[in-house]
């Protein structure tokens, strides 16, 4: 089992910010620039599901099966359901930019309660967006509002060759172990961080 350094909220949010200027807060949004474009961090909503899909349109086949550990269908109703998270057993953050074809998420990243006092994460950035902080932004959006629901740990099942998924959770002060899979075959990765109250 790998041990991990703890890095405070904090400590994770300085990191962040030196790849991106705050624009400004509103209710429910955070405006950064990031790498010139002016891009808003928001709770998901309910006309989110058709730019969900288009978020996972994008992506290709091998990133699509980062973010699920596998197959998937992404059925309307899915994506409908999805949009409309009740922010006590599951809340979602999407990264927003809007370009001449109107609004384009960048990021989606949720959590689902799995028992009273722990949910579990998953998370997908833009392809094109890598490697510019959107993960690590939207990750605090998740801890915040997971802390406010009660929820002390967050944890994530990711697979041993999604090396940007697992740096970004050991850069936020998650503990890395392995652990094999239901199957017995698949060793998957799972991190939790414990709340500093």
């Amino acid at each position: 089992m790998d041990k991990v350094a703890a890095a405070t909220p904090l400590e994770a949010q300085t990191n962040w910010q030196t790849k991106a200027q705050i624009k400004g807060q509103t209710e429910g949004q955070t405006q950064a620039i990031v790498a010139g474009s002016l891009l808003w961090l928001r709770p998901v909503r309910a006309d989110d599901a058709e730019p969900l899909g288009a978020l996972f349109g994008r992506q290709s086949f091998a990133m699509r099966r980062l973010r699920f550990n596998g197959a998937v269908s992404l059925s309307p109703e899915r994506l409908a359901g999805w949009s409309t998270p009740d922010g006590r057993q599951q809340g979602a953050w999407v990264v927003e930019s809007s370009d001449a074809q109107g609004q384009v998420l960048l990021v989606d990243a949720r959590w689902v309660r799995v028992s009273d006092n722990v949910a579990e994460l998953a998370m997908l950035v833009d392809e094109a967006w890598h490697q510019r902080g959107l993960g690590a932004w939207a990750l605090q959006a998740l801890q915040a509002q997971a802390h406010r629901v009660g929820l002390q740990q967050l944890c994530a099942r990711v697979a041993p060759y999604n090396t940007r998924m697992l740096r970004l959770l050991r850069r936020s002060g998650y503990t890395v172990s392995s652990q094999a899979d239901d199957d017995g075959q698949t060793l998957l990765h799972s991190g939790s961080l414990a709340w500093t109250h």
